[in-house]
């Protein structure tokens, strides 16, 4: 099943401040257990990214130039994704 959304909605982040704090809820993708919960899955839902992509995305975003040396990142996780 593909994803309703192509792309992701990117929205302006103000340049040339410096970030102590991010908050994420990045769109994880993860591997369903059963088929009967495809249709209940974030990626029936929205365009789900792997690690990789993630990566990708902040640094397309630019993400390190955004943060301050001691910023902390606090990040939502999904107990498939947590090692």
């Amino acid at each position: 099943m593909s994803a309703p959304a192509d792309k992701l909605e990117l929205r302006p982040i103000p340049v040339g401040r410096s970030y102590r704090a991010v908050i994420a809820d990045p769109p994880w993708r993860f591997d369903l257990r059963s088929a009967q919960g495809e249709q209940k899955s974030a990626q029936a839902q929205y365009r789900c990214m792997d690690f990789a992509e993630l990566v990708a995305f902040a640094r397309e975003i630019q993400l390190d130039f955004l943060c301050a040396p001691d910023c902390a990142l606090v990040m939502w996780a999904s107990f498939p994704m947590l090692p």
